[in-house]
């Protein structure tokens, strides 16, 4: 991974803007320091609406551009501190594993080693009705699909 340049939150925040549209999500750009950024990706507008680790707390504080080999150059949250760095990632709350949508109210902010360690577990709480009768529909689908052709 090769970083090219680091902002703080405040300068990429003001950048990001919420987008529902999957066009725009997947394809607006800005131009950064000469290099085309995706600028409204899934992972952005998470980090929008928290910068702060769900699990244990730590608020990522360098926003860094990184290309791998010559990629096209995208944006990574970090938290970095005198002898320690953690990638930020996006978590989905429900994992997609369950059913859970690939949405932004199901998504939330972790840290490598949290997200890591959540894997595809689930919450108690976030374990109800709703998300058993996805997951009963689904299964349904998957071992009798001869039902679900002509919906």
């Amino acid at each position: 991974m090769t970083v090219l340049a680091e902002f703080s939150p405040e300068e990429i925040l003001k950048l990001i803007r919420f987008r529902t549209d999957f066009y725009l999500q997947k394809h607006e750009r800005i131009n950064l320091l000469g290099y085309q950024v995706k600028i409204s990706t899934l992972k952005l507008q998470t980090f929008k609406k928290s910068l702060q680790c769900q699990r244990c707390l730590i608020t990522g504080n360098v926003f860094r551009l990184e290309t791998n080999n010559g990629e096209n150059p995208h944006l990574n949250l970090y938290y970095v501190r005198k002898n320690e760095e953690r990638l930020m990632t996006k978590d989905h709350i429900i994992p997609l594993a369950y059913g859970g949508p690939n949405k932004l109210t199901n998504l939330q902010t972790m840290c490598g080693p949290c997200n890591r360690l959540k894997g595809s577990k689930i919450k108690p709480r976030y374990f109800n009705y709703e998300v058993r009768r996805i997951i009963t529909m689904r299964n349904l689908h998957i071992n009798y699909p001869q039902y679900f052709q002509n919906l």
